[in-house]
């Protein structure tokens, strides 16, 4: 199971927010290392990791997709968005006497839309457990009804292709724990409607799990927050904070404490100032990857269906 890989020439151009609904979840074992939290900032062989959940579970196990949902934009646009967003925090920091009402932090991104309710190929056994489902808990949205006049899977895949097509190359496709979740019963899809030899994902399409994306970006910035903090010589700024800062005497601290409970319940939000902005131009997948992340199926020695899922390769 092995294929041609190359690197993505060049930053990727546009970005694709892949979300689905399904007929449920996967399974959850325990006992399955695969099913683990995963580590901030851990070594993963993505790859691996995805062909393992794919091979636990077989497609006809798989839940159902019953509607999918892109939303594509350039990255010339969701770059202009980062900037845009901004200058309204540093006009929020600039002017804070200006009332809530005179200021707007809300802005457009322009981007395409494409979204489609899917009949799934179910079997009666498979819609009684759906319904059941439906009537225990309110997370799934769809009847039978609502989607015995839709096209199947194999049906709307030919204009989600057409879709992803059509967008600027490389493409991104982001979803929120896809390993574990959307590209896994994409993959099912593809599997079940036989079309992972005769019309699979497009050319210069990669995949990234942005859940795992963001835990590492996350572990970067605690890492380095904690280093700055062990830096602080703390003997020195303690007695600063104290002198510039001192702490109110118990009268005053009893008379804050009745003053605050008497207030009607509110949650007081304190939005943290700086400049610590996150540089984005340089972005490309090859600087979210945590490590070479090709998924490949072969069938009849012919690659058919790759999914990089968190970084720079493709087939």
């Amino acid at each position: 199971m092995a294929g041609n890989v190359s690197h993505v020439s060049g930053p990727i151009q546009s970005f694709v927010f892949l979300d689905v609904e399904a007929s449920g979840l996967f399974p959850i074992d325990a006992m399955n290392p695969l099913d683990d939290p995963p580590i901030p900032g851990s070594q993963r062989d993505l790859s691996q990791i995805l062909l393992n959940h794919i091979r636990l579970t077989s497609s006809n196990q798989a839940p159902h997709i019953m509607e999918i949902s892109l939303v594509s934009a350039t990255r010339k646009a969701i770059l202009s968005g980062i900037r845009k967003m901004d200058a309204v925090m540093n006009n929020d920091e600039a002017d804070d006497q200006a009332s809530l009402r005179s200021r707007s932090s809300s802005f457009r991104i322009p981007c395409n839309i494409y979204s489609a309710q899917i009949k799934p190929k179910m079997n009666q056994k498979e819609w009684t457990e759906y319904e059941k489902g439906r009537f225990l808990r309110s997370v799934f949205v769809y009847s039978r009804e609502d989607l015995e006049d839709k096209n199947d899977f194999a049906t709307e895949w030919k204009g989600l292709k057409l879709f992803l097509e059509q967008t600027r190359k490389p493409v991104c496709i982001i979803a929120h724990n896809g390993l574990r979740f959307d590209f896994r019963i994409l993959y099912a899809e593809f599997e079940r409607s036989g079309l992972l030899d005769i019309s699979p994902i497009p050319n210069q399409v990669y995949f990234v799990d942005s859940y795992l994306m963001f835990l590492d970006l996350e572990k970067k910035f605690h890492d380095e927050l904690r280093t700055a903090i062990q830096l602080l010589d703390w003997g020195r700024l303690s007695p600063q904070l104290n002198s510039e800062n001192p702490l109110p005497s118990p009268q005053k601290m009893s008379s804050c404490s009745v003053d605050v409970n008497s207030r009607t319940h509110m949650d007081i939000i304190s939005k943290p100032s700086g400049s610590g902005t996150l540089e984005v131009e340089g972005i490309s997948v090859s600087a979210l990857k945590t490590d070479s992340s090709t998924v490949s199926w072969k069938s009849q020695d012919t690659t058919t269906f790759v999914v990089p899922v968190e970084g720079s390769t493709r087939i």
